[in-house]
């Protein structure tokens, strides 16, 4: 898979606008450039991680 770089930078947005305005999760990867509203990111992120959590292998304990 490509990507446009290695490191990417994520922060938390939201207009300064006299009606109320919905916060966006902004990441920049090198040049690429994503916005998206946070309770779709939550969304993403939430089904991320039990893709995540599936695959990760269970350690049995023993003594």
């Amino acid at each position: 898979m490509w990507l446009p770089a290695w490191e990417a930078t994520a922060w938390l947005t939201e207009a300064c606008a006299p009606w109320p305005c919905e916060p966006l999760l902004r990441v920049q990867m090198g040049d690429a450039h994503l916005s998206i509203p946070t309770d779709d990111a939550r969304q993403v992120l939430d089904a991320l991680s039990a893709l995540l959590a599936s695959a990760s292998p269970t350690r049995e304990v023993t003594r």
